[in-house]
């Protein structure tokens, strides 16, 4: 892993202006508060700020957008949270030191290197994270400024009645077993609190179940029906990527599905993990 205390520097270029760019990527991202994964952040005039959750330990990209010829060019640098706070604070730490430790008659080279140790660590530390975690916010960038058509809104999901679950499920969110009868309303709250290395599980018997975690922008989508030679992950019919990503939406529309028994969206078709 090279040494990148303050992350990688990563430059993302569109034939968009400017003005549609910071456009394309405010109808993109979340907003603050959001409790699903996926970019939020700010933009400032020339200057942007995304983080991949609200976790303070998360991914960050600080950057500018710039007109580039009749496009724009949008770089900075990508990478974790504490490699930034170290840039900010190891200049004020300098400043801190020398006015606290001169008054009591320490000399400039012990001053000097007091400081350089505490930097040095702190920088050391951060430079150990693995700053490609921010690739996604990079790639965030990228798609928002290669689509800048409107953002298709997703149609509120419409929960069945409470009791139109199959009565043998469970419900299990990050490792706590949900208490009562599962309803569609505990599967919705679910979604919507998991992040991170969080997980919900909707099972109908031993090694039977659906389960989800969070992904960047979205979920990740699997069903298991009683051993490995049956384990499958949820992809868009059609499509031929590794790994697709469904909105909180869908995942929810292909829960409440399994939950009642329905057959499945059109738009799901299920692909056998191989082990």
């Amino acid at each position: 892993m090279p040494f990148q205390p303050f992350g990688y520097r990563f430059e993302v270029r569109s034939a968009l202006p400017p003005d549609e760019v910071k456009a394309a990527i405010r109808a993109r991202k979340r907003a603050m508060f959001d409790g699903r994964g996926g970019a939020r952040g700010w933009i400032a005039g020339p200057f942007i700020n995304l983080v991949a959750s609200r976790d303070r330990n998360a991914p960050m990209l600080v950057g500018r957008i710039l007109r580039d010829g009749s496009g724009t060019r949008m770089s900075g640098r990508a990478g974790y949270v504490s490699g930034f706070v170290a840039l900010i604070l190891s200049p004020m730490l300098f400043l801190f030191l020398c006015l606290f430790l001169t008054r009591d008659g320490v000399t400039p080279a012990e001053i000097l290197i007091l400081v350089g140790l505490v930097a040095g660590m702190t920088i050391l530390v951060s430079a150990w994270a693995n700053h490609r975690d921010a690739d996604p916010l990079v790639g965030f960038l990228r798609k928002a400024s290669e689509n800048p058509g409107k953002v298709p809104k997703q149609q509120p999901v419409v929960l069945p009645a409470a009791g139109s679950f199959l009565k043998s499920l469970t419900l299990e969110e990050s490792g706590s077993v949900m208490d009562g009868p599962v309803t569609p309303s505990m599967v919705r709250e679910s979604l919507q609190d998991i992040d991170g290395d969080g997980f919900v599980i909707l099972s109908s018997a031993n090694e039977y179940y659906i389960q989800t975690v969070p992904e960047f922008d979205g979920y990740i989508v699997e069903k298991r029906e009683g051993d490995d030679e049956h384990h499958y992950r949820a992809a868009r019919h059609g499509s031929s990527d590794e790994k697709d990503v469904f909105t909180f939406e869908e995942t929810l529309t292909i829960f409440l599905a399994y939950g009642t028994g329905a057959a499945m969206p059109s738009f799901l078709e299920w692909k056998k993990i191989r082990v």
